[in-house]
């Protein structure tokens, strides 16, 4: 079954620069994150497994600001994009069947 690890870390390292330079609106969602976060505690730990270059980080920064966000993937250059963009966030590289 860890066969496929390295294939997908190097495919989403690859992917990495294209797909950061991509701007998405993660607000779109804003609604739907309202209704996630109304489940949580303030000060409820959030783990975004597969959080790439930090597409909803912005909704955590905003309506989700109460909760510990941590982002976990496997990709070392979705990671890199991600602690560049947002160095006050924690971020763990990682596959999720070893987390």
């Amino acid at each position: 079954m860890k066969n496929y690890r390295p294939a997908t870390g190097n495919f989403y390292d690859q992917k990495a620069k294209v797909w950061c330079q991509y701007v998405a609106d993660s607000f779109w969602y804003e609604k739907q994150f309202r209704d996630f976060v109304s489940y949580f505690r303030p000060g409820a730990r959030v783990l975004d497994i597969g959080c790439a270059w930090g597409i909803h980080i912005p909704l955590f920064l905003g309506v989700g600001s109460k909760l510990k966000y941590e982002g976990l993937d496997i990709s070392r250059g979705m990671l890199k994009t991600a602690r560049a963009h947002f160095p006050q966030m924690t971020f763990h590289r990682a596959d999720v069947f070893d987390f």
